[in-house]
Formats: structure tokens, C-alpha cells, sequence
């Protein structure tokens, strides 16, 4: 096994804590709360802002998302990212 030495020494610390103690299960309990309650703040945060937001009619500069060129602007978009995701750069390989 290559392990960075710092990583083995954090290892042989975690290891030396135990599973079951007190410190470990509630450490732990704090961590799984904040991992699950913390990262919606931001979503609620911007549906309030979007509730708030005034509401402008549509106009001249309005894009429809109900025509066949927004869908294919929309399916343009997702296949040049996912081109991008997933076919090499060959002319970068060194």
C-alpha cells in the first residue's frame, strides 16, 4: 500500500479513537447533521429570492421555452457538454 506518511499517521490516530466511545458517536452524529441539513440553505436562499423577485411580462426579448428552438438550443448545449465530458483531448497528450 502507497500511503502519503501523514495519511498513515492520521490513519493510526483513527484507529487508536475506536469505533464505539462516546467522543466518536457523537462527533460523528454532529458531522452526519451538518453534511444533510447544511447544503440545503442555499437552495432555500434562492427560492426565497426567486419568490420575492417582481414579476416582468413578457416582451419583444422574451426567449419562449415552449418552441423547437429553445429544445434544440437546450439539446445542442447538453451534447457539446457531454462531448466534451467524455471524448479525449488528443492533441494535449503529451
Amino acid at each position: 500500500m502507497n500511503l502519503h506518511p501523514q495519511a498513515l499517521i492520521m490513519a493510526v490516530v483513527l484507529k487508536a479513537w475506536g469505533d464505539n466511545t462516546p467522543f466518536w458517536n457523537i462527533a460523528c452524529g454532529i458531522v452526519m447533521l451538518l453534511a444533510r441539513y447544511l447544503p440545503i440553505i442555499g437552495p432555500v436562499a434562492i427560492a426565497g429570492i426567486l419568490y420575492q423577485k417582481k414579476y416582468i411580462p413578457e416582451s419583444n426579448g422574451t426567449l419562449k421555452t415552449d418552441t423547437t428552438t429553445f429544445g434544440l438550443l437546450v439539446f445542442a448545449i447538453i451534447s457539446i457538454v457531454a462531448a466534451l465530458a467524455f471524448f479525449r483531448c488528443s492533441h494535449l497528450d503529451q
